[in-house]
């Protein structure tokens, strides 16, 4: 009974809408047309109530376009707004953690990283000691978006003095940022205490990238599970030519995984896994 209201309810508003816009186009004066939806005729019932005729089908062909286009125009700002506002954050966040020497822009030598710079960025090399998830999920953002369309490689380090272990959801969003993009070449994360969850995240946008050639995961912790991980993902990829899972704690399993990997890819060219827990098996 309810949803038989709410369908009713919705055809009603339907026919209100066209009635108006027909007034509208036909230049009849605008208090001609049905004042809300109680007001409609009585005679339009039966097209409410599911009998549509042709006249009635036709207006409702005609509000469909004006919607339709209506719709286009607000997602086309919706999305330009969200690229605005992406890199906006993005420049925020990072902007104190960037490298200045190494924003390489396409044009002259800017030495800080803003809003207005950052869509030439190619290679974004940067520090981080805290805050990580929000800056990884605005650079997700900002490469979902196209707000980076020229970079080219991610380089990142921990510059803490301890080790305070890394929450997987940061490299859940970077992983999303390497699958969306399609510039990315080389992701280098050396030292950035990924253990073997952060790993199996990571995987993922490996697997989905289609421009990813280059991986750096040496003197991490991502053990055989997240061996295994990336094992799945190399042989999923069609673009990665170089993987570095030097010093990870990888044992006899995940060497296994990782030359199963690498046996059933067909881009890979260099491996290192050196320092190693594998046996001489």
């Amino acid at each position: 009974m309810m949803r038989d209201a709410r369908r009713r309810n919705w055809r009603a508003e339907v026919m209100y809408r066209s009635m108006s816009l027909q007034r509208r186009d036909s230049g009849a004066d605008s208090t001609s047309a049905p004042a809300s939806l109680q007001s409609l005729p009585d005679d339009l019932q039966r097209t409410i109530d599911g009998g549509l005729g042709l006249e009635s089908l036709l207006a409702l062909a005609k509000t469909n376009r004006a919607w339709l286009s209506d719709t286009r125009a607000r997602r086309g700002a919706l999305r330009r707004w969200r690229t605005l506002d992406s890199i906006v954050r993005f420049a925020n966040l990072w902007a104190e953690d960037v490298y200045s020497p190494e924003i390489k822009m396409l044009g002259r030598p800017d030495r800080e990283l803003t809003a207005e710079n950052a869509p030439r960025l190619t290679r974004l090399y940067a520090s981080w000691n805290e805050g990580i998830v929000r800056k990884m999920r605005a650079l997700s953002r900002a490469i979902k978006y196209g707000a980076l369309p020229n970079l080219s490689e991610i380089i990142l380090s921990y510059r803490g003095h301890h080790y305070q272990g890394t929450s997987p959801l940061q490299w859940w969003w970077l992983a999303r940022g390497v699958a969306d993009s399609r510039s990315l070449l080389y992701l280098d994360l050396e030292t950035c205490q990924i253990d073997e969850e952060g790993a199996t995240k990571l995987a993922f946008g490996v697997a989905a990238s289609r421009s990813l050639t280059h991986l750096d995961l040496c003197n991490n912790k991502i053990g055989d599970e997240g061996a295994e991980a990336i094992a799945a993902a190399v042989a999923a990829s069609g673009s990665l030519a170089h993987l570095d899972v030097t010093k990870n704690h990888i044992g006899d399993e995940g060497a296994k995984a990782i030359a199963a990997g690498v046996a059933a890819s067909g881009s890979l060219e260099h491996l290192h896994i050196g320092y190693n827990k594998i046996g001489v098996e």
